[in-house]
This record gives C-alpha cells, structure tokens and sequence, in this order.
C-alpha cells in the first residue's frame, strides 16, 4: 500500500528530526562544559585531609581510632625486659551516605538563552556542583545525624573541649584573647605528652577584626604576634565556627592536621550520570558520596568555645 503523508505530516516528522539532531548536539556541547567546571575552594577542602581509600560505591568502611600507649626506660645490665610500646585501638563501622541533585535544560530554554548570548549550561552545572560542593562542606563539618554521618566539628569526635578562659571576646582585652590561643593550641601538646603539636589554628571569621588590634603597651597586633612567634601553625578563619561551640557560640579549634590524626571520607567525588535526553530537553543528575569526618587520633585536636 503506497502511504500518502500531509503537508502537516511532513512538517512534524521534519521537526521531530532536525529536534533530536539539535538535542545530539547539546549533549556533546554541555557534558564536556559540566567535568570543566573549576571546584570551588570551600574550605573543608582546605581544613580537614580528604581521604579516598574507600572504594566507590561501598556502603560502609571500618573507622579506626587509635593512640599510641607506653614509654622508654632505662635499660638494666642483668635484664633483658624492656619497656614495651603499642597501639591502642578502637573500630567501629561508619556508613557511607550518597547525595545528589539535578538540572533540566529545556529545547526552548537554551535557544532563548543563546539569542540572549548567556551560556546557561555552563551557569547551569557550574551552580550544580557548587550546591554540592557546599552540601558536602556542611557535612564535613557538621556532620548530620539523620544520615549517621560524623563531622569534623561533631560532639562525639572525642577532641576536648572546654571553656575559652576569659570567656567570651566581645569585652576581653587583645592580651586576654591572646592568651586564649595560646592555651588551646599548647593543650594539644601537653595532653597529649608532646605526641602531637598543633599546626593548623581555625577561628570564627568574625573574631579576624578583634585580633587586629595592637596588644597592650604595644603596636603589634595580636594576630601579627602569632604568626610571629607560633612556628609552623597556619591560621585560618571560619564562618562555619560561629555557631559550632557549645550552647551556639563561637568556637576555635587548634590541632595537628594531618590524614593519620583526622580524614574526611569521600568514596565518590563529583560525578555527572549519562544525560537522560527526551524529545525537548536534557536532564542530568549529579552524584557524590561521603563517610564524613573521622577524628583517628582524637589528642591531636583541641576546641575553646564560648568565644
């Protein structure tokens, strides 16, 4: 039988066409632009040893806490004893958590875009994985219960934490601050019998302006003093700090920042799944995982809140 198409026809099966060769090409455009897209530097990154041994896709990894035990002695001439020294260590299983988002790019969208001359794909994925990039840094932190994910600042971490000394800075002398820091990065040392120093000191974001002003007597500032005279301590300043204390205050934590004393768990980095492609528009889904924030050497940290 011989079939006869419509004017109308025609146009539908053209458009249909030239719709899914148009589509084809978005695909080929978008999905380079959206592995292209920088990570932007939030700062558990910066802050916390990322760890990535646990393989993609596991639903859970064994979490080692440990601290060395033991001590030197004087040797005995008639002996053969010698003191013995160990690991002390505790496991515990920690489950791994997936998070994930979206965006949709429809046909008529993107032409518009492009006659405007905006590269929405581009913002488009570029939002994408800052959302999760920022969810990530939230949890890395914070940790979240519901999901049974520990975070760096998380109360069952097992790093000490007490009462800044002269309590909180809003009408604390710059010396009295000063002092403040000098107690909870020494802490690290001395609870720990010299096992550990502190080479990393974080701060509320808020405080950077109180720790500019010139000691006693003086016209040092307080932060120029500790970065003259704390060796090998990095400082930094956190908008995540100020709330994190206990009761809602500020906080500061002073510790040994190293991947053996502490590691954020990410089994599955940023990862774009095959675009799901439909007549008229492109969707993607975007996936990451993370066992959070482990403290293996818990010693090696100490917090002061109440800032």
């Amino acid at each position: 039988m011989l079939n006869i198409w419509t004017p109308g026809q025609l146009r539908c099966q053209y458009r249909s066409d030239a719709e899914t060769a148009l589509i084809s090409q978005q695909l080929l455009y978008i999905l380079p632009q959206v592995y292209d897209v920088q990570r932007l530097p939030l700062r558990a990154r910066e802050c916390i040893p990322v760890n990535r041994t646990v393989p993609r896709g596991a639903s859970s990894f064994k979490a080692i806490v440990m601290e060395g035990v033991g001590s030197a002695g004087w040797m005995a001439n008639d002996s053969d004893e010698v003191r013995q020294v160990n690991l002390k260590a505790s496991d515990s299983v920690q489950g791994v958590a997936g998070f994930s988002n979206g965006w949709r790019l429809p046909l008529l969208t993107r032409r518009a875009a492009d006659y405007a001359g905006v590269d929405l794909a581009t913002k488009l994925a570029m939002f994408a994985r800052q959302a999760m990039e920022e969810f990530l840094n939230t949890v890395a932190f914070s940790g979240d219960t519901t999901a049974n994910i520990p975070g760096f600042l998380s109360t069952s971490s097992g790093v000490g934490s007490a009462a800044a000394v002269t309590g909180t800075w809003g009408s604390a002398t710059p010396d009295q601050k000063l002092a403040d820091v000098i107690d909870a990065v020494q802490e690290v040392e001395t609870t720990s019998k010299g096992l550990h120093r502190a080479n990393t000191l974080l701060l509320p974001l808020s405080t950077k302006k109180g720790l500019l002003e010139p000691r006693v007597n003086s016209d040092v500032t307080v932060l120029a003093w500790l970065r003259a005279n704390m060796d090998g301590v990095e400082i930094k300043f956190l908008n995540e700090l100020e709330t994190s204390g206990t009761g809602g205050t500020k906080e500061m934590v002073a510790y040994e920042k190293s991947e053996m004393n502490v590691s954020l768990y990410i089994p599955d980095e940023f990862e774009v799944l095959p675009p799901e492609e439909k007549p008229l528009s492109l969707s993607f889904t975007n996936i990451m995982s993370t066992g959070g924030t482990i403290w293996h050497r818990p010693l090696a940290g100490a917090r002061r809140y109440g800032l």
